[in-house]
């Protein structure tokens, strides 16, 4: 949301003057003021320690598998207990008022096969495939990095008098981590006194929350006056797919992410 300032200064002497003697008269008013934005800022960061369990990672080709269209499928979690990584972590700097444009963060990724795929927050997972590349007897290889995409957010409301915070979906591993960051980040914050659970919460709480405009009543808040947010961005289960007879000795592979705010 933009805000316009507007000042404008002109003084008593030149429309005394003005009003004495208009025979003849110039001059030139100056106008001048500020633009500013009162959206919240957002700060976004990776895990980049975790996603470190991804980069120039050594998998052994016989722990391949093959499938039925002579394609080797590997598991990058090598069978072991995976941390998921964390791809993206956004949260609002400082607590925002609502009613205002610029709260609500979209998110997208870039896919192998399709352009700006919107991340749902707080819906169902959702598959993501990326072109890999890699090398094969000097002849360049295609293949598929894919992996499962849990993405979460979490929300607080307040009136400064009561505060309630979004309850997670416990299977999703992102939201119980935005859900956590939040309360972290508000605990102590005297703009969110005496929190406790929305237990009502649906997989659009979080979006209604931050994208509402001229609603009274937010998560059971009459008339709130503040709201911190956090989402989170989890990679889970990761594989990777060649022909089995063109399996490159190294690949690598890209995520686009695009976060924008509206």
């Amino acid at each position: 949301m933009k805000k316009t300032l507007l000042a404008v200064s002109i003084a008593p002497a030149i429309l005394a003057a003005s009003m004495a003697n208009a025979v003849g008269f110039s001059d030139q008013l100056e106008f001048s003021g500020t633009i500013d934005s009162t959206a919240p800022k957002w700060v976004v960061k990776t895990d980049t320690s975790g996603l470190n369990t991804l980069v120039n990672m050594d998998i052994d080709v016989s722990a391949g598998k093959a499938t039925n269209n002579n394609q080797l499928k590997f598991d990058l979690t090598g069978g072991r207990t995976f941390t998921s990584p964390v791809i993206f972590e956004e949260m609002m700097q400082t607590p925002s008022s609502l009613n205002q444009s610029g709260l609500l963060p979209v998110i997208s990724v870039d896919t192998a096969k399709q352009k700006q795929v919107i991340i749902d927050v707080n819906g169902p997972k959702k598959n993501i495939e990326l072109t890999a590349s890699g090398s094969h007897n000097s002849h360049p290889v295609k293949g598929l990095f894919s992996f499962i995409l849990d993405a979460g957010g979490a929300v607080i409301v307040s009136d400064g008098q009561t505060s309630k915070i979004s309850t997670p979906d416990i299977k999703s591993q992102a939201q119980v981590k935005a859900h956590k960051e939040v309360k972290l980040f508000t605990s102590l914050d005297i703009n969110f006194p005496n929190q406790s659970e929305f237990t009502q919460t649906r997989k659009d709480t979080w979006k209604n929350a931050l994208a509402n405009k001229g609603v009274t009543s937010v998560m059971g808040i009459n008339h709130p006056l503040r709201i911190q947010s956090a989402v989170v961005g989890l990679i889970q289960a990761p594989t990777l797919t060649f022909g089995t007879s063109s399996i490159p000795s190294e690949w690598s592979a890209s995520l686009p992410i695009t976060i924008t705010m509206q």
